[in-house]
């Protein structure tokens, strides 16, 4: 028991220095000289939800778990900033292009709070999370939601990263500096720490006493990758940067490649379809043939 009490608290160390030095690097990342906003924007958004995530053990430790509605949607958060960050990519995101996943996260935060104003009506003077949280119909409902919602935009983000890299190179001969294979990486990192959750998730139904030591746990493998997707966005040099042309013909000239890319592809398989069913014809004649006149 006593090294389990170490355990939480030397967890519990890493998720307060976790938290500060996310919302730092989330700073600096987009006040950064080297920064390109317009692109690294979105990562510091992406850097603070994964933060504001991490912070929730330290708000449990100050604030009662009826309390905490406010937390518990960013976890749906990472998903679309991850997918509008590479997005912006090849294209100016607007107001217009977020506002479903504004609602998204509005709509959520007002059911979280209904839920939660339910379960602190039903247990107002308990310290604990009662199990009903965990094992009743309606968190299994929210939290598979939110896994499939999580799971959705990790190929989502996939797509659009190969759509990118395929559209980049009919706009510049030249893509060494701006090469985005590391957020294939970033993307990988996301899909880890989504399966660690659902792990995790599963065992604090199954062990609800250990909720806090299991979050800890969540945070400390996340924390490393905070470091290396902060450091690499910083470092990593983007199309905007390099251009020579004003940033909207630039967005013109990539939207007209991917269209490019799309059609031929498309020609592509089209063509091979036709070959194959050219080649399914000729079988074709040749058993008939052979049974009108070979008798076969």
């Amino acid at each position: 028991m006593y090294t389990l009490s170490i355990s939480v608290q030397l967890l519990s160390l890493i998720s307060g220095v976790g938290v500060v030095q996310g919302i730092f690097l989330a700073i600096l990342l987009y006040l950064h000289p080297r920064s390109d906003k317009r692109v690294n924007f979105w990562l510091a958004f992406y850097i603070l939800a994964l933060t504001g995530i991490m912070a929730g053990p330290l708000v449990l430790r100050f604030v009662p778990w009826q309390d905490v509605w406010y937390i518990a949607p960013l976890s749906y958060l990472p998903g679309p900033l991850m997918y509008l960050y590479i997005r912006s990519f090849k294209e100016k995101i607007g107001f217009k292009k977020t506002w479903p996943y504004l609602l998204l996260f509005l709509t959520l935060t007002v059911l979280y709070y209904l839920y939660l104003d339910y379960l602190g009506n039903k247990y107002p003077n308990q310290k604990e999370i009662p199990e009903e949280a965990f094992r009743s119909v309606i968190p299994l409902i929210v939290f598979t939601t939110r896994y499939f919602v999580l799971l959705l935009f990790y190929f989502l983000s996939r797509r659009e990263l190969n759509i990118y890299q395929r559209t980049i190179k009919h706009v510049f001969s030249e893509t060494s500096r701006i090469d985005m294979n590391w957020v294939r990486w970033l993307i990988n990192g996301y899909l880890f720490i989504v399966v660690c959750s659902v792990i995790i998730y599963f065992l604090m139904t199954r062990y609800v006493d250990q909720f806090y030591l299991m979050y800890l746990i969540n945070i400390a493998i996340a924390t490393p990758y905070l470091y290396a997707i902060s450091y690499k966005g910083l470092t990593q040099p983007t199309i905007w940067q390099k251009a020579a042309v004003a940033e909207s013909q630039l967005e013109e000239q990539l939207h007209a490649s991917e269209e490019l890319v799309k059609t031929t592809r498309e020609k592509a398989k089209a063509q091979k379809v036709a070959a194959t069913d050219s080649r399914l014809d000729v079988i074709a004649r040749k058993a008939i043939g052979l049974i009108e006149h070979q008798k076969l």
